[in-house]
């Protein structure tokens, strides 16, 4: 009986987190996106890293896991297809444009000096990145530039967008959900 009722309440728990995670979601505007992209720095190294970044996850909806996760090798320099990983499986594959080729391009040259390293996108010391940095990152910026944001609501717009230009199916197959409806649930789309 212990057993049950603990579980009941693990269930009004979990459903009670991702009802708040579903509110506090918010959608970023163009002005938003254009003041947090023109306001973080491109020269030092860890600016551009974060420029980078940022493009990246308003342009491909990569989430921070993507980022963590992103090896040099996962992109294919020639044809600009990125493999986007989740336990050494790819589970989605994206075109990149020449032009962000190009700033990938420039952030592997702003490496160079800071020793070898797979990971496309790394930490201060050149290691793979983490969610604590990642996090970090994102509160910085947001002190910065006075816009309020996390790494979900740039994942949230990204959906909304790619959901009215491309529709709910086509969307939640591309980005790797179970199904469209989880996907409107979570990110509350119509």
């Amino acid at each position: 009986m212990g057993a049950i009722f603990a579980f009941a309440i693990f269930v009004l728990y979990a459903i009670a987190y991702l009802d708040a995670r579903c509110i506090k979601m918010r959608y970023v505007d163009q002005s938003e996106i254009d003041i947090i992209l023109s306001m973080v720095g491109r020269k030092a190294m860890i600016n551009y890293r974060n420029y980078c970044i940022l493009v990246m996850m308003i342009s491909y909806g990569m989430k921070i896991v993507d980022f963590i996760n992103l090896k040099v090798e996962d992109i294919d320099w020639n044809t600009g297809i990125m493999s986007l990983r989740r336990k050494e499986r790819v589970y989605r594959a994206v075109t990149l444009t020449e032009e962000d080729l190009s700033m990938l391009r420039g952030l592997l040259a702003l490496y160079q000096g800071f020793g070898g390293s797979t990971w496309l996108f790394r930490g201060y010391n050149g290691n793979k990145l983490t969610n604590h940095i990642m996090i970090k990152m994102m509160k910085t910026i947001s002190r910065k530039t006075g816009v309020q944001l996390t790494t979900k609501d740039i994942n949230a717009t990204y959906i909304a967008r790619k959901v009215e230009s491309e529709g709910m199916e086509k969307v939640a197959r591309e980005l790797g959900y179970c199904s469209a409806e989880y996907l409107k649930r979570f990110f509350e789309l119509e």
